[in-house]
């Protein structure tokens, strides 16, 4: 594991100094001192070493949201779970300011991190609609709330960024997902059998 840590640490610095597109896996390894090889065992590209990080944090993301108590909101489970992001951007910095200016800069990396995205929206959607006791292929709510508490993170973290973090990430993720959240979830009728 120490390895691929420091694999990731050296790719995020080359990338941000050299350029994604101008760094090679053979660079970072040199960098490392390893072969190349032993970069592909850890990797399977280039991207992964971005992309790698991300999986994590959706099964992260949803472990934490089954966690949280059975009788909280889905807005406040939501939103405790995303103080995951606070703590990793408070514990890295750079590392955090790197990742999100490599995947806003880099057209295949803000592709994948999409779908990546789009992979946690289903996983926090499955953790809601247990916690609901409600399926998530018929009642909208669970996909609903995991897609716009992924928004509410997308568009906190860019205005964090555009405002140059004067506030905190955690105060502008309070305000993005109070502002997103500010209607009360209500049960879905049930059609009465006819």
């Amino acid at each position: 594991m120490a390895i691929r840590n420091e694999l990731t640490a050296v790719a995020v610095r080359l990338f941000t100094e050299h350029g994604f597109a101008e760094t090679t896996a053979r660079d970072i390894a040199q960098a490392v001192g390893v072969s190349e090889r032993t970069f592909f065992r850890y990797f399977t590209s280039k991207d992964d070493v971005i992309l790698g990080a991300l999986d994590q944090l959706g099964v992260e993301l949803a472990s934490r949201l089954a966690a949280r108590p059975a009788n909280e909101a889905p807005f406040s489970a939501l939103r405790r779970s995303f103080d995951l992001m606070t703590e990793i951007v408070a514990k890295e910095p750079e590392w955090s300011l790197a990742m999100l200016e490599l995947t806003r800069q880099v057209p295949s990396l803000r592709a994948r991190q999409v779908e990546k995205q789009d992979k946690w929206a289903t996983q926090l959607a499955d953790v809601l609609a247990d916690r609901m006791d409600t399926d998530a292929s018929v009642d909208l709510r669970p996909s609903l709330y995991a897609a716009t508490a992924l928004s509410a993170l997308d568009v906190a973290v860019s205005h964090w960024d555009a405002t140059g973090r004067t506030q905190t990430l955690d105060e502008i993720l309070d305000s993005a997902f109070a502002m997103a959240f500010n209607t009360p979830a209500t049960t879905p009728r049930r059609r009465s059998p006819t």
